[in-house]
């Protein structure tokens, strides 16, 4: 069997007149462009391999969008979380913005570069991370064409999305947190942030606390479940994988704001013209209704805005206990259980990094401990 290497105006493709192993006689083959003819080289081998093997794939009509919906349906299926089957389809989405109509054996490696090129090019070009998220799902989605005799190969294998350029963490300095723990400490949901910024809980975690979760007497809480939105919906679920369930201490007078907390809440509650009784959320309207889940994030902007602090996130207050408990010499094994983090490798990985004052402050500390002359 013969296999030329035609050379076209975007690329190589390889041409092959093979016995078709369905109708029984010989069909001319061709592939799609590659950009190299090297590539098309090894795409022929990989197809002739295949071939022998009695796994080569016919082509075939099926677009990407019908594709990626059959491996949506295969997906939801191996999925109990609906957060997780909302994170998919909105991947699948926007995916199909590109390649939907495009027939699966039309999409080339050329076309996959030139789809992270776009998402990084356009008007409102989008982060390095969430296109690594993106190539993941595509390179996933075409596995299962080859996986299921559709394609003969991967065209996204080996295509590299733009590299991710780690973000570094700078969240607020000891006086510039003040600022915000002061101008917050009047409001109904005071306790919310004491408890997000000396815990480092997340916010879906802490509005999924309830009453039951918290321990007075060993002064603990236990953070086990996570509330948010997906899409419009909101949703409870379990934790993630790399969410571990825990149990963490907390201090003296967190335990005393969070007492406080309660008695207003029932104070909220007795004068409420709705009330909504046997709610057990830590954190509720003043009805007794749980919160929406963007009412911190939103209140916490507010505030920072009023008092002229620098742009952060909520979650900036995790990283802020974090970078507060390394300055202080915590150890990282307790950091990494107190975070929930599923290894140690997740947390250096974040946390790593020191300041340029203490970095000094580490070489004074050697030297003194050393104390040679």
């Amino acid at each position: 069997m013969k296999i030329t290497y035609i050379k076209k105006e975007r690329g190589w493709i390889w041409r092959a007149y093979l016995p078709d192993p369905k109708s029984g006689g010989r069909k001319d083959f061709k592939s799609k462009q590659f950009p190299t003819k090297r590539g098309a080289e090894q795409d022929a081998e990989a197809m002739l391999k295949n071939y022998l093997g009695g796994g080569f794939a016919l082509p075939s009509k099926t677009t990407f969008e019908q594709l990626a919906n059959q491996w949506l349906r295969a997906k939801r299926g191996e999925l109990s979380k609906r957060s997780s089957i909302y994170f998919y389809e909105q991947q699948v989405n926007s995916l199909n913005l590109f390649f939907s109509k495009v027939s699966i054996q039309d999409i080339s490696p050329l076309m996959v570069q030139d789809y992270y090129s776009t998402l990084k090019e356009q008007d409102k070009p989008l982060s390095s991370g969430t296109i690594i998220h993106y190539s993941k799902t595509l390179k996933t989605i075409l596995k299962f064409a080859v996986q299921m005799k559709m394609l003969n190969n991967n065209p996204a294998e080996g295509v590299k999305p733009p590299k991710k350029h780690k973000k570094q963490i700078d969240p607020y300095s000891r006086a510039e947190f003040i600022v915000f723990y002061e101008a917050i400490k009047s409001h109904r949901l005071f306790a919310f942030y004491r408890l997000s910024a000396f815990t480092g809980a997340r916010r879906g975690e802490l509005l999924a606390l309830r009453k039951s979760d918290i321990d007075f007497t060993k002064k603990e809480i236990t953070i086990n479940k996570t509330r948010g939105l997906a899409g419009s919906e909101v949703i409870e679920e379990g934790l993630t994988k790399t969410d571990l369930p825990r149990t963490i201490s907390i201090d003296e007078e967190t335990c005393q704001i969070l007492k406080d907390h309660f008695k207003k809440m029932t104070l909220e509650l007795s004068s409420s013209p709705f009330p909504l009784q046997g709610s057990d959320y830590v954190f509720t309207q003043e009805d007794g209704s749980a919160l929406y889940p963007s009412t911190p994030s939103n209140l916490f902007l507010k505030v920072i805005r009023k008092v002229g602090l620098r742009p952060q996130r909520l979650h900036d207050l995790r990283h802020w206990h974090a970078t507060e408990l390394i300055r202080s010499g915590a150890n990282l094994l307790d950091i990494q259980f107190r975070l929930g983090h599923k290894d140690l490798k997740m947390t250096l990985g974040t946390y790593g990094h020191l300041r340029p004052e203490d970095k000094s402050r580490i070489a004074e500390h050697f030297a003194k401990v050393m104390s040679i002359s």
